[in-house]
């Protein structure tokens, strides 16, 4: 068993920190943000890719995060 260096931490906490905020973005645009205008049932077109991106963001932050913590993990 390799004892981890600093860099080795350094990009350990760069992937947990990129899949917690992936985390975030991914709650906050599916559970928050709402596409309807008034909140009254009409959806606005323009919110409504506002959160499908925000969702892709969110869900790709977690891929990215999520691979450099494995990766990372199998090098030591």
């Amino acid at each position: 068993m390799r004892v981890p260096t600093n860099v080795s931490l350094g990009i350990l906490l760069t992937g947990a920190v990129l899949f917690s905020l992936g985390l975030l973005i991914l709650l906050f645009y599916f559970a928050v943000y709402s596409p309807s205008q008034f909140g009254d049932g009409s959806y606005n077109v323009g919110r409504m890719h506002n959160r499908l991106v925000g969702v892709i963001v969110g869900i790709g932050l977690q891929i990215v995060g999520a691979v450099v913590v494995m990766v990372e993990r199998k090098q030591e």
